[in-house]
C-alpha cells in the first residue's frame, strides 16, 4: 500500500519475501531489492521485466527516503507536537512518508493502547487522494483509528480532495466559504444543510466558517450558524512554533533523511514597512532622490495626498525625518537597507545565484516594476526555496497593508512538472494566490496543461522587458 503496487507487483514481492524467510533469512529493504534486481536477466518475459523494474524502482526511491529514523522524533513523540515538513519532496514521496510514519504509530499503538495521540496534516490533498481507485493509509487509519486510540485532523483546500470515508467518520468540521458552483451542491448534501446555511455559506465573510459537530447534533444540541476565527498574531505564531518540535525531510549524506530543528524558509511578511514609509521610499527611488518630485509622485498617484504625512505638523512627524528614524535616509539619500527594498536590481542580487538566468531575472524585474507601479508592496526573499516575488495590496483601512491579498509570483522560462507542481504546493502551503510569469507561449501553453485552469498565467515580450 505504501508503494502504490498493484495487485500482481504486491504479489511478485510477496513471493520474494517468502522466499527470503524460507532461507531462513530476515530481509531489509536493501536485500529485497537486491534479490528482485538479480532476477531480472532470468526473466523470459518483457512484461515481467517491466514489472520488476517498476519494483526496484520504487523500493530504491523508499530507500532514499527514509534513511535512518531519528531517535529524537520518536522519543517521546506521545508527549508533544511534531511537526513533519515535506515541502522538498515530490507528491509520490510525500505519500510514502506519510504512510510510513503513520504505520509506525499503528504498530506503537498495537503495543500500548493507552496511548492517545491525533495526526494533523496540514494541505492533505496528496495523503487524501486515492490512488488508481484504491483506498489510502490514511483513509484506513481514519476507519480504524479509534481502536487505536488516534486519529487525523485534515486540512486541504478543495472538497473534492476529501474522499467520503473521511466525511463520513469524521464528527467536527470546519467549512470557511465555498463560491466553487459546480461543487456547492456537495457541501450542501454532505453537511444537510438547509436554505438559510446554504445563503450563509455563500455570503460568508473572510474570517468566519460553518462549524458542524455532528457529536452535539446526535445529543440534541444544534450547530452554531457559523464562528468568527481571529487570525493567529505573529508572536503567538512563534511561540507555537518554539514549542513544536519541528522535522524536516530534506537532502542529507546523498538520500533524504529527517533532520530535527530545521526551520522552513522565510517568506514575504516580515519586518514589513509600513505603508506610508515604503511609498514615500518608492517615490524618492523613482525621483532619483529628488525631494519635491517625489512628494509631487505621492500626490498625483494618491500615495500620500496629507500634506500633514508629509510634512509634519501638530504632533506629525515629517515622512522624511520618519525614514531617517527608520535608517532608510542618511544624508538625503536611500541608505542600502532601502535600496534593497524599493530598488528591484538590488532586491534580485540578494538572491545571488537562485535568481537564475538573465531572462529570468529580467522577467523578475518586470513583475517587481508593475507591482511598484501599482503602489503594492514587492518582495524578493534571499531563500533558494523563497518565492521569485512576493506583491501585497494596501488594505482599504487608510494606512494597512492587506495580508490576506499576498500573490506569489512564481517566474518559468521552462514548463517542468516538476517545478509547476512544487510552486503550486509552495503556495497553497503558504496560503498565498499564485501567479505564474513567462515571456513563451510554449511554456504557457505547458504551464497550463499541468496547473489547470485555476491559476493566472502572464506572459510579458521580450518588448515589455526592455523597457
Amino acid at each position: 500500500m505504501g508503494l502504490n503496487l498493484t495487485e500482481m507487483q504486491a504479489q511478485k514481492v510477496r513471493e520474494t519475501l517468502t522466499g527470503l524467510y524460507a532461507q531462513g533469512r530476515e530481509p531489509n529493504m536493501e536485500m529485497l531489492h537486491g534479490v528482485l534486481l538479480a532476477q531480472m536477466p532470468e526473466e523470459r518475459y518483457k512484461e515481467t521485466k517491466l514489472q520488476l523494474t517498476y519494483i526496484t524502482n520504487k523500493l530504491r526511491q523508499a530507500s532514499e527516503i527514509f534513511g535512518d529514523e531519528p531517535e529524537g522524533f520518536w522519543k517521546g513523540y506521545e508527549e508533544r507536537c511534531n511537526v513533519v515538513d515535506m515541502h522538498e519532496l515530490t507528491d509520490a514521496e510525500k505519500k510514502l512518508v506519510t504512510y510510513t510514519i503513520v504505520q509506525r504509530i499503528i504498530e506503537e499503538f498495537r503495543q500500548s493502547r493507552e496511548i492517545r495521540l491525533y495526526i494533523a496534516l496540514d494541505d492533505a490533498y496528496q495523503a487524501l487522494l486515492n490512488y488508481y481507485g484504491k483506498e489510502t493509509n490514511i483513509t484506513r487509519v481514519v476507519r480504524e483509528g479509534r481502536k487505536y486510540g488516534f486519529g487525523i485532523i485534515a486540512a486541504t483546500q478543495l472538497l473534492q480532495d476529501v474522499p467520503d470515508a473521511i466525511v463520513g467518520n469524521t464528527a467536527v468540521k470546519f467549512v470557511l466559504g465555498y463560491h466553487e458552483p459546480a461543487l456547492q451542491h456537495r457541501v450542501h448534501a454532505m453537511l444537510n444543510m438547509s436554505g438559510i446555511e446554504k445563503d450563509i455559506l455563500y455570503r460568508m465573510p473572510i474570517g468566519s466558517a460553518f462549524m458542524f459537530d455532528q457529536r452535539a447534533v446526535q445529543a440534541g444540541r444544534p450547530n452554531p450558524a457559523y464562528v468568527e476565527i481571529d487570525v493567529i498574531g505573529r508572536e503567538e505564531r512563534r511561540e507555537l512554533e518554539d514549542k513544536a518540535g519541528r522535522i524536516d525531510v530534506k537532502e542529507a549524506d546523498g538520500g533524504k533523511r529527517y533532520d530535527a530543528g530545521a526551520k522552513a524558509p522565510r517568506l514575504a511578511g516580515e519586518d514589513v514597512p509600513s505603508v506610508s514609509v515604503y511609498l514615500y521610499m518608492l517615490a524618492m527611488h523613482m525621483a532619483a532622490g529628488n525631494v519635491e518630485e517625489a512628494g509631487r509622485i505621492c500626490r498625483e498617484r494618491k500615495w500620500i495626498t496629507s500634506a500633514r504625512t508629509l510634512y509634519g505638523g501638530a504632533g506629525i512627524v515629517p515622512i522624511r525625518q520618519r525614514l531617517m528614524n527608520e535608517g532608510y535616509l542618511k544624508g538625503g539619500r536611500l541608505t542600502g537597507r532601502a535600496l534593497e527594498t524599493v530598488d528591484p536590481d538590488r532586491m534580485i542580487e540578494k538572491q545571488g545565484e537562485h535568481a537564475g538566468s538573465e531572462t529570468h531575472r529580467m522577467l523578475m524585474k518586470k513583475v517587481i516594476k508593475e507591482l511598484q507601479e501599482r503602489g503594492e508592496y514587492a518582495f524578493v526573499g534571499r531563500e533558494k526555496e523563497s518565492f521569485d516575488v512576493v506583491g501585497m495590496e494596501r488594505a482599504r483601512r487608510k494606512g494597512a497593508w492587506d495580508r490576506r491579498s499576498i500573490k506569489a509570483y512564481e517566474v518559468q522560462t521552462n514548463a517542468r512538472k516538476e517545478e509547476i507542481l512544487k510552486c503550486i504546493e509552495k503556495a497553497r502551503g503558504a496560503g498565498y494566490g499564485l501567479v505564474f510569469v513567462t515571456n513563451d507561449r510554449g511554456v504557457e501553453s505547458g504551464i497550463r496543461k499541468i496547473a489547470g485552469k485555476g491559476y493566472e498565467i502572464r506572459v510579458l515580450g521580450q518588448k515589455a522587458l526592455g523597457k
